[in-house]
Formats: C-alpha cells, structure tokens, sequence
C-alpha cells in the first residue's frame, strides 16, 4: 500500500464523485492497490482532505483503515474490487450503480 504522493499515477487514481444521481463515480484502481471513494456527490474537497489524511498517517504496507472508518463513511476500492465499508460487518461488493469515468 502507497500513499498517494508517492505512488505512480497507474498505481493510484484519484476518486471523483460529482454526478448528481448519488451514485459514486470512480476510476478504477489496479490490482494490488488503494484508493479512496467519497460517496456523496459534489464533495470533492471531503475527498482532498482525505487523501492528505491518508498521506499523514501512511506507513509503508501498513494503513490504519479502522482510524479512517471513525472519521467519515468512505467507500474503498481495494484490489480493484470496490467493497462498502461504511458497514463493517456487511463486506458484500457494492459494485452495482458504479460508473467507471
């Protein structure tokens, strides 16, 4: 896992969500990799702050997922799969709706 200052731009893609159906848009992150979704639309300075919190507490091969679960409902794509994590227990995908941009 890489924070995104220093993964490359195939490695890391950065998350959008502006479409006014409330339905997460995202670019696909490659096998192996992380990226932060931001499910609501039009919040992308809620997604900026994330990524530099992301990159404040990144330590190599380790991040501390459960500290961001406390801090805001995210949805993350993690080995190219995009899984719901606003409900810990529930770990079904929640690819459905999904547009690939």
């Amino acid at each position: 896992m890489r924070c995104r200052k220093c993964a490359p731009p195939s490695c890391w893609r950065h998350l959008h969500a502006h479409n006014q159906s409330n339905q997460p848009t995202y670019m696909g992150a490659d096998p192996g990799c992380f990226a932060l979704l931001n499910p609501g639309p039009g919040n992308t300075e809620r997604i900026g702050h994330l990524e530099k919190e992301v990159c404040d507490k990144f330590v190599p091969d380790e991040l501390d997922i459960d500290d961001l679960f406390d801090t805001v409902g995210l949805v993350f794509i993690f080995l190219g799969e995009a899984v719901n994590y606003t409900e810990k227990t529930n770990m079904e995908p929640a690819t459905k709706g999904y547009t690939e941009i």
